[in-house]
């Protein structure tokens, strides 16, 4: 976008579901590893820690019903920029940082 913020739609699907096989081919796999705008990693206690870059406005998209009985729930540290809109976004062109490619 034409602004300071990058922002950021990370879709979840499970493995192996319909929602996987839609985003198959159309999406990029997140790289754990190497990836400027979120990180995952895994704790001494086995348990995963998730965060992202200051300058993004990231949106969550789950592609199944969510159990939240296999977990748990906590609050998200961060700011929230209710006033940060995207409607009507226009895309920057020129970034050479999101503009993805998945080969289509």
């Amino acid at each position: 976008m034409y602004t300071s913020y990058h922002y950021v739609i990370l879709v979840l699907a499970p493995a192996g579901s319909a929602g996987d096989a839609f985003c198959s081919g159309r999406l990029p796999a997140l790289d754990r590893s190497d990836n400027r705008f979120l990180r995952c990693s895994e704790e001494r206690d086995g348990s995963m820690s998730f965060g992202h870059a200051q300058d993004v406005i990231l949106e969550v998209v789950y592609t199944e019903p969510v159990d939240l009985s296999l977990g748990t729930v906590q609050k998200i540290s961060g700011q929230h920029l209710r006033s940060q809109s995207t409607v009507n976004a226009k895309k920057d062109p020129s970034c050479k940082i999101c503009n993805i490619s998945v080969g289509r």
